[in-house]
């Protein structure tokens, strides 16, 4: 997972610092958009991934969140999570 990190070429200021936005890669949303069903659950309280780091993924697909949780959702909002999972799934 490390690696893909590093070979992505967004750009993460440190924090109080800002991104010249030239310097980001120009990317069209409809050579991204997700074409298959699919789902986002994002703990709102992730202090590493802000909601700004999906505030334009409406533009690519649907998205869905879970509040009060941060990166470690699965385990804060098990019952959440596992009932979101469930009723996105086709039976």
């Amino acid at each position: 997972m490390l690696n893909c990190y590093r070979a992505s070429p967004l750009l993460v200021p440190k924090v109080g610092e800002r991104v010249d936005p030239g310097a980001l890669p120009k990317l069209e949303p409809e050579r991204l958009r997700v074409r298959m069903p699919h789902l986002l659950i994002w703990g709102m309280d992730d202090k590493a991934l802000l909601p700004v780091s999906w505030a334009s993924l409406p533009d690519c697909c649907c998205n869905l969140t879970v509040p009060g949780a941060d990166q470690w959702l699965v385990h804060q909002k098990t019952e959440e999570v596992v009932g979101l999972i469930g009723a996105f799934l086709p039976s």
